[in-house]
């Protein structure tokens, strides 16, 4: 989230991530949303046209399984990211 008047923005992460399921760098990266919870494990849904992706305590994203867990039992206590400047292609070019 990003509030342009302030240049201050709030990371997504853990909510949303993207690459996590990217095996080559000519594959072009999927970006996943967090969307339940069940039973203790987590899935996220793919905002393209893929499949989901599971996030269990003990798999591949365990760490990010312990962010959610932790985020489930209070709020996190993120940093702003401040000064950002964000420039349009258009002005990129120029």
């Amino acid at each position: 989230m990003v509030n342009f008047a302030s240049a201050r923005a709030l990371p997504l992460s853990p909510l949303y991530f993207w690459g996590l399921n990217r095996s080559s760098v000519r594959e072009e990266p999927d970006m996943f949303e967090f969307d339940t919870e069940k039973n203790g494990a987590f899935s996220y849904k793919s905002t393209q046209f893929s499949e989901g992706l599971p996030v269990v305590k003990d798999g591949d994203f365990s760490g990010i399984h312990s962010l959610l867990t932790d985020m489930r039992i209070a709020d996190l206590n993120v940093e702003p990211i401040d000064d950002i400047r964000l420039i349009s292609y258009e002005d990129e070019e120029q």
